[in-house]
Parts: structure tokens; C-alpha cells; sequence
């Protein structure tokens, strides 16, 4: 099933994010194609928005996790 849906990907200036699970709060890891953390957020909201500003071109994964347990991984594009 899908937890996390992310859209526009490839993505320019923002991610918007839906998570589709009643299970709060989530915790988001952000990730480059090194391993390195972009970032990491915690919401008990189901749509977010993440400014790109920061973000250099490139892949990106996602993970979404609840309580320490990883219940989706997505990846992401940024295209600027």
C-alpha cells in the first residue's frame, strides 16, 4: 500500500507531500544519494510542503517513519 505520495517529481522549488496513514506523529528523513541528511521533520499533519531552495540537483530518498519503525521509502528528483 501507499503511505507517502510526492508530487511534482521531478520537483524545481517544492515537494508537496500526502501521507495517507492515521498513525501520528511522523517523523521525515531526507536524504541525497550519498547518505548525507538533508533534512528531518517531524508533522502530525498529512500534507506538508518542503521548500527546495536549499537542495542542490539530484536524487533524493525520502523516509517516512513512525516511532523509529520506516513504514515507506520514496525517491525524489530535484530538477531546478
Amino acid at each position: 500500500p501507499h503511505i507517502m505520495k510526492l508530487f511534482p517529481n521531478p520537483a524545481q522549488n517544492q515537494l508537496d507531500i500526502e501521507l495517507f496513514t492515521n498513525y501520528q506523529p511522523f517523523s521525515l528523513l531526507i536524504y541525497n544519494k550519498d547518505g548525507k541528511v538533508y533534512g528531518n521533520l517531524s508533522t502530525e499533519t498529512n500534507t506538508l510542503q518542503i521548500s527546495l531552495d536549499n537542495f542542490e540537483d539530484g536524487v533524493y530518498l525520502i523516509a517516512l517513519s513512525v516511532n523509529g519503525i520506516v513504514f515507506d521509502i520514496k525517491r525524489f528528483i530535484v530538477s531546478k
